[in-house]
């Protein structure tokens, strides 16, 4: 049964804290798990993001992380303690403010429209990766989410041209369409993609 986009409190994040009262090793690891927990229902709810930000602060001691479809990157400690730790963590925060959305985790193309209280998905024609001539579509329910923290992050929407349609949930046999959301096409040839499953595994 699709599941509709209602309103859970990790739909409004931008980036999860974990924080720990220690910082010995096992405080950091614990911090770790859960983040990558939290990630996990970030990525299953909010159907725009290809990368996912985080912190753990585990006593003084602050890591920022970034979750990929196939990577998970840990900064270098910040320690709070100094004055070179705070102002690293404050020059983190400058840029996470004044930074692009797509650099920010957000998949351009796909949008919650808040008029219609719907997502907005941007569909170019087949062969044509620059943009041009691409169509828009609402969709209000989602048949596959991400569930996953690595992997390809595959979502499907049940969509249409129109919004109304959308909000009225009309069968997709009558006027509705299936879109699976993908990667971008690359510049490359199919087999030097690096992004590429098969080869990946």
């Amino acid at each position: 049964m699709p599941r509709r986009f209602d309103e859970p409190s990790y739909r409004r994040l931008f980036a999860v804290v974990e924080a720990k009262g220690g910082s010995t090793p096992a405080d950091q690891t614990d911090a770790f798990e859960q983040l990558i927990l939290y990630s996990k229902n970030m990525y299953a709810v909010q159907h725009n993001r290809r990368l996912l930000w985080g912190i753990t602060a585990c006593g003084a001691v602050v890591k920022a992380c970034l979750f990929g479809p196939n990577f998970m990157l840990a900064s270098t400690e910040m320690d709070l303690g100094s004055e070179e730790g705070r102002s690293e963590l404050v020059r983190l925060i400058v840029y996470w403010s004044f930074c692009e959305l797509d650099k920010l985790g957000y998949d351009p193309s796909v949008r919650f429209n808040r008029e219609h209280g719907c997502m907005e998905i941007d569909v170019a024609p087949p062969g044509n990766g620059d943009g041009t001539g691409k169509q828009t579509f609402y969709s209000c329910e989602v048949i596959t989410v991400a569930e996953r923290v690595f992997g390809r992050h595959t979502r499907c929407f049940i969509a249409h041209r129109d919004p109304a349609s959308a909000i009225e949930r009309v069968k997709v046999a009558k006027n509705g369409i299936i879109i699976k959301d993908a990667w971008p096409e690359a510049a490359e040839h199919a087999k030097d993609d690096d992004r590429d499953e098969a080869r990946y595994l």
